[in-house]
């Protein structure tokens, strides 16, 4: 298990205007590249991605989009494709819906220009580490049968007690065979 006892925040603007950056989290452990732990997403103070996957899925809706590989979606929670008309020209744009408080559209430079810099940063990084929970679920043969705990990589002295939650029958009837193998 690995010790974060030293990591480093960057700040990296993603496009022309710096309204959004990306908040990385690093550990310099490596002489190469530093070990990614975490990933944000910002635009201006009015929004923080919560969490490294949905940093993802902003990026990838970019992504598709500036490609010109997103054409139709179905409206959710972080964005819509509109038509908007401009000095009587009609664009589509991404609208960015997880963006409370103003109405940001995204247009096909703006997206291109975010992903190229975003993914030339994350080339920066060793990214081994970025989408781990950091916690693991320990497996151990007891007597007839097996316990189940999580413990946080985090940290080896700061072993947390979580409770399991319910893992499919298939899942752990593999736990069961594994450990009942290590146990021969």
């Amino acid at each position: 298990m690995s010790t974060y006892q030293h990591v480093e925040t960057a700040i990296v603007p993603l496009d022309a205007q710096e309204d959004f950056k990306l908040y990385l989290i690093s550990q310099p452990n490596n002489p190469k590249k530093p070990t990614l732990l975490g990933m944000f997403l910002t635009y201006k103070d009015l929004y923080t991605s919560p969490s490294i996957q949905v940093s993802n899925h902003i990026r990838s809706a970019f992504r598709l989009f500036g490609n010109e590989k997103l054409r139709k979606m179905e409206s959710n929670k972080y964005f819509s494709i509109v038509k908007r008309t401009i000095e009587n020209d009609t664009f589509t744009s991404l609208h960015c819906t997880f963006i409370q408080g103003e109405n940001v559209y995204i247009d096909l430079l703006r997206a291109y220009e975010i992903t190229q810099a975003w993914d030339h940063v994350l080339s920066e990084y060793y990214l081994r580490h970025l989408y781990s929970t950091k916690d693991k679920l320990l497996v151990v043969a007891h007597g007839d049968g097996i316990s189940k705990s999580f413990s946080s990589e985090w940290n080896d002295s700061d072993i947390q007690k979580k409770s399991i939650p319910k893992i499919p029958d298939t899942v752990n009837t593999f736990l069961k065979e594994i450990v009942h193998t290590e146990k021969i």
